[in-house]
């Protein structure tokens, strides 16, 4: 993505802090998104001058932002009013043999801003709906999610389990055949 920022010196103002400035510019920069862009605008050059100059005569300070895989531009402007004027007057007109479109960019890094602070997100989910039994692919009519109880923990069978053997060593608590597995329990420290 390239990036230029123009500014009116008479004014003081500088389109580099500007453009560097990230919390103001989220409240106070009005975007446009420019769509069926040339080709030629995304290399240095005339072209891309005269583009900038398009945009620059709605208003004193603008940043332009080049997205060619896409040939696209946002615009910046800091007054609403610059930007309107400049989708008003360059909507639908045609720039080196293509028609362009000036459209307003909402703002979504604000408004999910604003989302995360009232606390309208996803949150996880309460403690007790964590042993939830997932319901089948194709749950039948009628079918009610099962609460599962929560994993028992056995700590008399860990103690005898334990008192089998050394720390170390291997007890076979179940022989297996050719259709059941042979369970075997490691001692650990």
């Amino acid at each position: 993505m390239q990036l230029t920022a123009m500014a009116a010196q008479e004014d003081g103002l500088n389109g580099e802090q500007w453009a560097d400035d990230g919390e103001d510019q989220e409240q106070t920069a009005y975007r446009l998104i420019v769509t069926q862009l040339p080709n030629s605008v995304f290399t240095p050059g005339e072209s891309k001058d005269k583009l900038e100059r398009l945009f620059l005569a709605h208003g004193m300070l603008a940043v332009f932002e080049y997205l060619g895989s896409f040939r696209r531009m946002r615009v910046s402007y800091i007054i609403e009013a610059q930007a309107n004027a400049a989708r008003r007057a360059l909507h639908g007109t045609t720039f080196e043999g293509q028609k362009i479109s000036v459209h307003r960019a909402s703002d979504s890094s604000s408004s999910l801003k604003k989302i995360f602070k009232s606390g309208n997100s996803l949150k996880p989910p309460k403690a007790e709906r964590t042993e939830l039994i997932s319901p089948p692919s194709s749950p039948p009519v009628g079918w009610v999610q099962a609460v599962e109880a929560p994993p028992v923990v056995d700590y008399q069978m860990q103690a005898a389990v334990a008192s089998l053997a050394e720390p170390g060593s291997t007890v076979e608590l179940f022989a297996g055949d050719t259709s059941k597995p042979t369970i075997n329990v490691v001692v650990c420290d």
